[in-house]
């Protein structure tokens, strides 16, 4: 049986050249397997080589097509490289009459050799070039980063600065009463009691009947003890007065003592140093998108430990005008308040703890008599927070959560829009809220309105979307939030649907 064999003819420079394309396909394939250090396995490799070359904020569909562009014109010169190359080793030499026509096309060979090589080099150098840009801007990033870490650093430092301060002042030693109690079956017996319990007291400076207090019957003997009280002047206190000022003594204090006038050094905020890093940590918040949350976190913070821990009911109604707004806290407030659109959409975007974005956080602060006035607080947590006498004239407090706030009579909500928000377990009763402004909140039975204010609603006494019960937290939250997102057509995160 005869055999046919069938002979192909190659010229060298076409293995040559496929061998080399083979190789330099090989190169691409490894080099788009390679997963650099630190980069997520997970992610895509396209998004990969944008993320390694700096162009990680051109869309995809952009990227691709002028990669294989580039890829295309880089396989064709490859290409073309290689059969130049092959081409230049099997040609052969010229004899005879022909050496000067060869030399001459030989000449004309090895300027295309290095005429292509060039555009090659240009071409390879492009995505080179594109890999040192992107190193470039991560390092650029990279600094920018570390220094604004370190100006918020900086900053959180001046919020805690303080300084010595020299005043002028004296001691002030004067003697209190001590209420004490004696069982006795009469005032005689009490009043020997007293005798004894005076003989163990170095100094003291008389003493004052108080009355009969309790009574009680003796189980053995069936005997009637009585409770005598008696203030005995035995306690000794003291104060500084300060120069030009007057003591701060009780009126029933007795034998009052002054020593000398001297020096005293007290340690106080420096409320200049703490202004400074407020605004600072204001600009960092317009600066850097990314660290805009973070700085309002630390603003909110701020205020709740650096404010005086709100007082009882009582308290507050007798020292309600005696707590004096600081300098250092209002212009926190006023930072955290005038936060612009793009600021306040940021915090909305930031789902990381909730749904409804980042809130601030003012709970259980003491506000009282600062100006909140014309500000954006809406969304913010005043859970717990003393809000006598503060200033809200047309302050946003939209879809504000008030669960236990304290408001007083001198606190002023005119034109205030509380559209959405919440006030469970709140005494209202004070507060000259419109209509119009409790039908756009949220409360339930533990909501405390003022009798007028609960006639005008008719038999239920509030609002007809209000719980008619007092809900867990859980229940209410869950309430609340059905009522924005069904009739008021509030978005997710507690905005208005034209916001």
């Amino acid at each position: 049986m005869m055999q046919t064999t069938i002979t192909i003819p190659v010229a060298p420079e076409t293995l040559i050249t496929a061998a080399g394309l083979a190789t330099l396909c090989l190169i691409l394939w490894f080099a788009l397997r390679a997963q650099p250090e630190g980069e997520d396995l997970d992610a895509p490799w396209l998004g990969r080589v944008q993320a390694t070359m700096g162009m990680d904020k051109l869309g995809s569909g952009v990227f691709l097509p002028v990669a294989m562009l580039w890829l295309v014109v880089f396989l064709l010169l490859s290409l073309g490289l290689f059969y130049l190359i092959a081409d230049t080793i099997t040609r052969p030499l010229p004899v005879g009459s022909n050496v000067e026509d060869g030399d001459r096309a030989f000449r004309f060979h090895i300027t295309q050799l290095a005429a292509l090589t060039t555009v090659l080099g240009a071409v390879i150098a492009l995505p080179v070039t594109l890999l040192r840009l992107g190193h470039s801007s991560r390092q650029t990033d990279a600094t920018e980063q570390r220094l604004i870490t370190e100006q918020i650093n900086k900053a959180v430092e001046g919020l805690g600065a303080e300084k010595k301060v020299d005043r002028i002042g004296r001691i002030v030693s004067y003697i209190m009463p001590e209420t004490v109690r004696f069982d006795a079956i009469n005032e005689r017996d009490a009043l020997q009691d007293l005798e004894r319990h005076l003989e163990g007291t170095e100094q003291h400076w008389g003493y004052r009947f108080n009355g009969v207090k309790s009574a009680r019957e003796d189980q053995d003997t069936g005997e009637m003890y009585l409770g005598y009280d008696y203030d005995i002047w035995n306690v000794t206190n003291s104060e500084i007065q300060w120069f030009q000022e007057d003591a701060n003594i009780p009126r029933n204090a007795k034998n009052p003592k002054h020593k000398e006038w001297q020096v005293f050094s007290e340690t106080v905020p420096n409320l200049e140093v703490r202004i400074g890093a407020i605004y600072a940590l204001e600009r960092i918040s317009q600066a850097s998108d990314r660290d805009h949350v973070r700085v309002m976190e630390i603003l909110c913070a701020y205020v709740r430990e650096t404010s005086p821990k709100a007082s009882t009911r009582l308290q507050r109604l007798k020292n309600r005008n005696k707590m004096e707004a600081r300098a250092d806290i209002q212009a926190a407030i006023d930072v955290i308040g005038r936060r612009g659109r793009k600021s306040i959409s940021l915090e909305r975007q930031n789902n990381t703890r909730s749904e409804h974005g980042y809130r601030l956080d003012l709970r259980f602060a003491n506000l009282q008599n600062y100006d909140l006035s014309k500000l954006n607080l809406s969304n913010a947590r005043f859970n717990g927070a003393n809000l006598n006498g503060v200033d809200l004239f047309q302050t946003n407090l939209d879809s504000a959560d008030f669960r236990k706030a304290t408001f007083g009579l001198t606190t002023k909500m005119m034109d205030t829009s509380i559209y959405g928000a919440a006030f469970p377990e709140t005494d209202l009763v004070l507060l000259k809220l419109t209509h119009d402004q409790i039908e756009k909140a949220f409360g339930d039975r533990t909501t405390l309105l003022s009798d007028d204010t609960r006639a005008a609603f008719g038999e239920y006494g509030q609002p007809a979307h209000w719980l008619d019960k007092k809900a867990g937290w859980k229940e209410f939250d869950a309430a609340w939030r059905k009522w924005q997102r069904e009739v008021l057509k509030m978005n997710p995160n507690g905005t208005k649907p034209d916001e």
